[in-house]
């Protein structure tokens, strides 16, 4: 992402297709590119509280295509981008990444006595599956 700078359609960028923050609900979608420094550029949105941190599971949906990304949640359509879309292959991550806040994390301040080991923390990510289709 960001090789060449200004280039996303050739350098790919990050596509969040689901973030949340504690006890918020929103669902939270957006675009990066141009790398992380001084170049950096970002796209996105929030919805309306959706439930997404009710303990329920969602089903968050990226279409893409050569002119648009679309984003869904739960199948309802909540984001359409049409600029700068990537033209090449891109790298599936799931992450839960926690930063300190003193570092510059969006999520905001890390809980008192931290997030514990995975065994006993009670911050926990789920995954029922993830389908990937490509146009024939």
């Amino acid at each position: 992402m960001g090789n060449p700078v200004g280039n996303p359609q050739q350098a790919g960028m990050e596509i969040d297709i689901v973030e949340t923050l504690p006890k918020d609900g929103r669902v939270y979608q957006s675009l990066h590119w141009d790398g992380y420094a001084a170049d950096h550029k970002t796209a996105g949105i929030k919805t309306a509280d959706l439930g997404a941190n009710s303990g329920s599971y969602h089903v968050y949906t990226l279409e893409w295509s050569p002119e648009f990304y679309k984003f869904y949640v739960d199948g309802q359509l909540t984001w359409t981008y049409t600029a700068n879309i990537a033209q090449r292959s891109e790298f599936i991550i799931l992450s839960s990444e926690v930063r300190n806040a003193a570092a510059g994390s969006w999520a905001g301040p890390i809980v008192p006595g931290g997030y514990e080991s995975r065994e006993h923390t009670n911050t926990v990510m789920k995954v029922d599956y993830i389908k990937y289709y490509k146009a024939l």
